[in-house]
């Protein structure tokens, strides 16, 4: 895999860095990876939560709403529209873990 742009440099990125690294069990992290590479076409193994969503992975309007409903087909879930306005890495890891909490009770 191809090391990301960006790496988390401040206090808060490393800490939502383990956060994603730690918390986030390996398959759904593999999950979120290849829906990501289905969208840009291009390997990640690490995401700078604090960075700007569009910029860090380099998305367009269009690749976002691709990739919100790319996770939303691979985790059987729905994410709320307020997704859309979401601009850090950050915010929207944890809406999508909110959303797999939910769906993890419910079942």
């Amino acid at each position: 895999m191809t090391q990301p742009t960006t790496w988390p440099s401040k206090e808060l990125g490393w800490f939502f860095y383990f956060i994603i690294t730690c918390i986030m069990d390996n398959e759904t992290k593999t999950r979120v990876f290849r829906v990501l590479k289905k969208v840009t076409g291009r390997d990640y193994d690490r995401i700078d939560l604090t960075a700007d969503l569009k910029s860090q992975l380099c998305l367009d309007s269009i690749q976002i709403v691709e990739l919100i409903a790319g996770l939303e087909k691979e985790f059987d879930i729905e994410l709320p529209l307020s997704i859309m306005t979401v601009r850090s890495s950050g915010a929207f890891i944890t809406i999508l873990q909110e959303q797999l909490a939910k769906r993890q009770h419910s079942v």
